[in-house]
């Protein structure tokens, strides 16, 4: 097994780096005419058909049991749905930069305020 070429890893690091960031930006913009709650809807929708077809082409299986869907709703309320959408919405009152850092720094100010 060979080791991965670090110019490989810096490129994909970048290409992570202006997906994950150049989304701030585009909800900033989108909430200029879309409302935050239908932004969000239609970034997970889009999120979820490329789930599915992803899942097609490795022939992989939705889980079947409740339980699992159940948890798999909750986890994708609170990390997806309702952290994207309250994000959305904040974002209509504050710039896209400083959207983008604030969530950074909640997990200092927890660290900070739990000692």
């Amino acid at each position: 097994m060979t080791s991965p070429n670090l110019r490989t890893e810096l490129l994909l690091l970048a290409l992570l780096a202006l997906l994950w960031g150049s989304s701030y930006l585009f909800i900033k913009v989108g909430v200029t005419e879309i409302p935050p709650i239908t932004l969000i809807a239609l970034r997970v929708l889009g999120a979820a058909i490329f789930l599915v077809i992803v899942m097609g082409v490795r022939s992989e299986r939705f889980p079947r049991d409740a339980k699992t869907w159940r948890m798999l709703l909750i986890q994708a309320f609170f990390n997806s749905i309702g952290a994207w959408t309250v994000l959305a919405w904040g974002q209509q009152y504050v710039d896209s930069g400083l959207a983008r850092v604030l969530p950074s720094c909640l997990s200092w100010v927890l660290m900070i305020w739990m000692r």
